[in-house]
């Protein structure tokens, strides 16, 4: 009985907490979505990513939609992108080097400039509104527990501090084995 009532205690707590939380902290500037107010009513929306714009389709896929596990109503809609509206995307692929556009073997400079995006991730990752706005919408499509769903986000963040140092320029990492005779060599 004690056990059950110092459980119901820190649940009380917890989810105080999480309210005062929510309240003292608003969404990120760039949030395009209020985890704690994804409803049927006010359902998240899905877009496309192309060219740095997120873009909308014309319908919503109906089969893919989110569920919301506390209710069983849709609370996030996926978008359908039909074939007529592939042309940005094909257009953008068009125009993308065969190696790409982060090549660190061809583009050294961009070593610095993925160890850049990725501190920065981590700096913004380090603010507690961002890691509540993860945490909560870890927690809104999956059955965790607050310290699970919020651990994720510190887990992540600690991977871009550290691969923001001098572990990107691990993204060229390469190999050379000798072969059987002069000459013979197998790189990857």
């Amino acid at each position: 009985m004690l056990l059950s009532s110092l459980r119901l205690s820190s649940l009380r707590r917890s989810s105080a907490l999480r309210r005062s939380f929510s309240t003292k902290h608003p969404l990120p500037s760039w949030a395009t979505v209020d985890p704690d107010a994804m409803s049927a009513e006010h359902p998240a929306v899905g877009a496309n990513l192309c060219g740095g714009r997120w873009w909308s389709a014309n319908e919503t896929a109906t089969t893919q939609n989110i569920v919301d596990p506390l209710n069983g109503d849709v609370f996030l809609t996926v978008p359908n992108t039909s074939s007529d509206e592939v042309q940005p995307y094909i257009e953008r692929m068009a125009n993308v080097p065969r190696t790409g556009l982060h090549n660190p073997l061809k583009n050294p400079e961009r070593y610095n400039m993925l160890g850049e995006v990725c501190a920065n991730a981590a700096r913004e990752m380090s603010k507690p509104e961002v890691q509540y706005f993860f945490s909560k919408l870890i927690q809104r499509l999956t059955p965790k527990s607050w310290p699970q769903a919020s651990g994720e986000p510190t887990v992540v963040r600690k991977f871009l501090e550290n691969y923001s140092t001098d572990n990107v320029r691990y993204l060229a990492k390469s190999f050379g084995v000798p072969g059987d005779r002069g000459g013979q060599v197998s790189n990857g």
